[in-house]
């Protein structure tokens, strides 16, 4: 994982979601029902299906030597009751005969190591589960990857597109500052339920937009995901090789690659770009290279320039990708003012 550029996402999330609520801190087996619970549901069924658990069989013992059907029933209101019962139920046995206590003293003085081996070795618990209990009831630096933390890691390229969750769990585990793991993680679950969500994610909204390669999402209608490319620029080697990711591509005329917090826009000789000044200069080899300032309204901000009386190469070009102008500063090397195309949201 990069992480210069992991700490580029951390300081904008922060930016923009501010600090997240403090974790509840509840009891340990507390915290591992309630993460079985709130598989495949909201967190609103997840608290009705426990206080119904609660008020049912009001002690761990309790849920553990219930029948199947009793339990399934305690929690309906959860969704998948039946499944969820059978785990719950073999999760409270299997620590029962490990000789741990079912109450609130259960697991508290384990060091991080042994309660983590101790929790993936329990029967339906996975590595989100286990690292759920050790960072949000305990205090503990482990990082929990589910649904909207593994689909936001992936269109980001902080792990490969095919890295399933374990992967994914354990490369946050190895990269994220022990200090920054409940930040980043309820951070980036609440960019993945609000900006990128599964279904047309609204990206032109998203503060992490310039640093994402958006990963598994297509460029356009009927178009090929953007990440592995091999056209024009040849993405699949400039992304594994040197780890630029290929935001956007029309080859052979244009692609848009980030390296970190840098931007490299790539214009061939059928671009918007590779037209012609009106004195019939051309860019040669190498093209022309400047600085490009984004801009909201493109001829308003050209008005007001040339009212400054500064110089302009030509006049307003526009393209596919947007509408763009020259003006050359005080050394005579050209600066792009640029007013991308309005897209349609979630584009």
């Amino acid at each position: 994982m990069d992480r210069r550029r992991l700490r580029a996402i951390m300081g904008r999330l922060a930016r923009a979601y501010g600090d997240p609520p403090q974790p509840r801190h509840l009891p340990p087996l507390e915290e591992l029902v309630l993460t079985v619970l709130s598989q495949h549901t909201s967190d609103t069924n997840r608290d009705r299906a426990y206080a119904d658990l609660r008020k049912r069989l009001p002690t761990w013992d309790e849920v553990a030597g219930a029948p199947l059907p009793v339990l399934a029933q305690a929690i309906r209101r959860g969704g998948l009751g039946p499944t969820k019962a059978v785990r719950i139920r073999a999760m409270l046995r299997a620590i029962r005969r490990s000789g741990v206590p079912l109450d609130d003293r259960a697991f508290t003085r384990m060091p991080d190591q042994d309660l983590w081996d101790t929790l993936v070795a329990l029967p339906g618990v996975g590595p989100k589960t286990a690292a759920c209990v050790l960072l949000f009831s305990l205090d503990r630096p482990y990082f929990p990857v589910d649904t909207h933390v593994h689909r936001v890691a992936k269109r980001l390229g902080l792990v490969p597109p095919r890295a399933d969750a374990v992967a994914t769990q354990a490369a946050f585990q190895t990269s994220v500052p022990e200090a920054d793991m409940y930040q980043l993680h309820m951070n980036l679950i609440r960019h993945g339920r609000a900006v990128c969500v599964a279904q047309r994610p609204r990206c032109s909204e998203c503060v992490l937009r310039e640093l994402c390669p958006r990963v598994g999402l297509m460029s356009g209608r009927g178009q090929r995901p953007l990440h592995g490319r091999r056209r024009g620029c040849g993405g699949r080697l400039l992304h594994d090789a040197l780890r630029i990711h290929l935001l956007s591509s029309a080859a052979p005329a244009f692609a848009d690659l980030t390296l970190g917090d840098l931007r490299l826009l790539l214009s061939g000789a059928k671009s918007s770009a590779g037209r012609p000044m009106p004195d019939g200069r051309r860019p040669g080899p190498g093209g022309w290279n400047r600085i490009q300032l984004i801009v909201e309204d493109l001829p308003a901000e050209v008005s007001r320039l040339r009212a400054g009386g500064l110089p302009f190469r030509n006049d307003i070009v526009t393209g596919p990708g947007g509408s763009q102008i020259l003006i050359d500063d005080p050394s005579g090397n050209p600066i792009e003012l640029f007013q991308p195309a309005r897209r349609d949201r979630g584009a």
